[in-house]
Protein backbone atom coordinates (compact mmCIF):
# COMPACT_ATOMS: atom_id res chain seq x y z
CA UNK A 1 0.00 0.00 0.00
CA UNK A 2 1.08 3.53 -0.72
CA UNK A 3 1.44 5.79 2.30
CA UNK A 4 0.43 9.41 2.34
CA UNK A 5 2.88 12.00 3.61
CA UNK A 6 2.26 15.48 4.95
CA UNK A 7 4.90 18.10 4.23
CA UNK A 8 4.74 21.35 6.20
CA UNK A 9 6.78 24.26 4.84
CA UNK A 10 7.46 27.83 5.92
CA UNK A 11 6.90 30.09 2.92
CA UNK A 12 8.67 33.32 2.07
CA UNK A 13 7.72 35.92 -0.50
CA UNK A 14 3.97 35.27 -0.49
CA UNK A 15 1.68 38.22 0.06
CA UNK A 16 -1.58 37.69 -1.82
CA UNK A 17 -4.12 35.20 -3.12
CA UNK A 18 -2.32 35.03 -6.46
CA UNK A 19 0.82 33.82 -4.68
CA UNK A 20 -1.21 31.11 -2.93
CA UNK A 21 -2.75 30.03 -6.23
CA UNK A 22 0.69 29.76 -7.86
CA UNK A 23 1.96 27.50 -5.10
CA UNK A 24 -1.20 25.37 -5.13
CA UNK A 25 -0.95 24.97 -8.88
CA UNK A 26 2.69 23.90 -8.95
CA UNK A 27 2.17 21.39 -6.12
CA UNK A 28 -0.90 19.90 -7.78
CA UNK A 29 0.90 19.73 -11.13
CA UNK A 30 3.42 17.45 -9.42
CA UNK A 31 0.60 15.26 -8.13
CA UNK A 32 -0.10 16.61 -4.63
CA UNK A 33 -3.35 15.21 -3.24
CA UNK A 34 -4.17 18.23 -1.08
CA UNK A 35 -2.62 21.67 -0.66
CA UNK A 36 -3.48 24.07 2.17
CA UNK A 37 -1.70 27.42 2.22
CA UNK A 38 -2.14 29.77 5.19
CA UNK A 39 -1.30 33.22 3.88
CA UNK A 40 -1.40 34.82 7.33
CA UNK A 41 1.05 32.37 8.87
CA UNK A 42 3.05 31.94 5.65
CA UNK A 43 2.83 28.14 5.94
CA UNK A 44 1.89 25.39 3.55
CA UNK A 45 0.66 21.86 4.26
CA UNK A 46 0.93 19.52 1.29
CA UNK A 47 -0.36 15.96 1.31
CA UNK A 48 1.06 13.61 -1.28
CA UNK A 49 1.52 9.92 -2.08
CA UNK A 50 4.94 8.77 -0.98
CA UNK A 51 5.53 6.77 -4.15
CA UNK A 52 4.59 9.58 -6.51
CA UNK A 53 6.47 12.66 -5.27
CA UNK A 54 9.49 13.47 -3.17
CA UNK A 55 9.27 16.27 -0.61
CA UNK A 56 12.39 17.88 -2.08
CA UNK A 57 10.73 17.99 -5.50
CA UNK A 58 7.81 19.94 -4.01
CA UNK A 59 10.14 22.38 -2.29
CA UNK A 60 12.18 22.85 -5.47
CA UNK A 61 9.01 23.44 -7.50
CA UNK A 62 7.78 26.10 -5.07
CA UNK A 63 11.16 27.81 -5.19
CA UNK A 64 11.12 27.48 -8.98
CA UNK A 65 8.08 29.76 -9.20
CA UNK A 66 9.77 32.40 -7.06
CA UNK A 67 8.97 31.67 -3.42
CA UNK A 68 11.12 30.53 -0.53
CA UNK A 69 10.13 27.17 0.97
CA UNK A 70 11.75 25.76 4.11
CA UNK A 71 10.81 22.29 5.32
CA UNK A 72 9.37 22.34 8.84
CA UNK A 73 8.18 18.75 9.05
CA UNK A 74 7.50 15.65 7.02
CA UNK A 75 5.30 12.97 8.54
CA UNK A 76 3.80 9.73 7.31
CA UNK A 77 0.05 9.65 7.78
CA UNK A 78 -1.65 6.56 9.19
CA UNK A 79 -3.99 5.92 6.31
CA UNK A 80 -2.99 4.13 3.12
CA UNK A 81 -4.21 5.35 -0.21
Amino acid sequence: MTKRKLLTVKLGGIHCASCVTSIERVAKDLGALKVDIDLGERKGRITFADDDILADALINAIEGVGYKATRQSLVTLDQDI
